[in-house]
């Protein structure tokens, strides 16, 4: 017989994408009307306050609100992919790290944190190219994408 917290969560989650969905609809329209208030980095931080008090549904919700608000602002993106990474979901941390990559040329953080996930997926010349940004961005590498990057000129 399963836990009542068990029991609970498929409707803990559907409240969470409810929530989720009915908050990137009002940000969407009130975009729209051009009425929509600046955010800063103070929903970031809110964001990254519940993951670490464990709740990561939460926080990926409003990383995606934020993200979808303001789109073109990496730090946003880079904050959404490592809360995915670090909830699993790896398709959706490449595809938050790939759009951090695209407003910004050389997020170190993002470069490699892309590696790792492209080198656990099995994509070794993603991850080579990702582990050499990186580096060339200054961010530290775990050692098997240093080596992975110093085959740059091997190739």
């Amino acid at each position: 017989m399963a836990s009542s917290s068990t029991a609970r969560l498929p409707y803990q989650l559907g409240v969470a994408a409810f929530v989720g969905i009915f908050a990137l609809g009002i940000a969407q329209a009130l975009r729209q009307e051009h009425s929509l208030p600046p955010l800063g980095n103070d929903q970031l931080s809110a964001a990254r306050d519940l993951f670490a008090a464990g709740d990561s549904v939460s926080a990926t919700a409003q990383l995606r609100m934020f993200a979808s608000i303001e789109g073109n602002k990496p730090d946003g993106w880079v904050r959404l992919g490592q809360v995915l990474m670090a909830t699993g979901d790896h398709a959706g941390a490449i595809a938050a790290f790939e759009r951090a990559i695209r407003y910004l040329p050389d997020p170190a953080i993002a470069h490699a944190q892309l590696a790792t996930l492209y080198l656990e997926a099995g994509r070794r010349d993603a991850a080579r190219a990702q582990a050499i940004a990186a580096r060339r961005a200054g961010a530290p590498l775990a050692p098997e994408l240093e080596a992975l990057a110093a085959q740059e000129g091997a190739r």
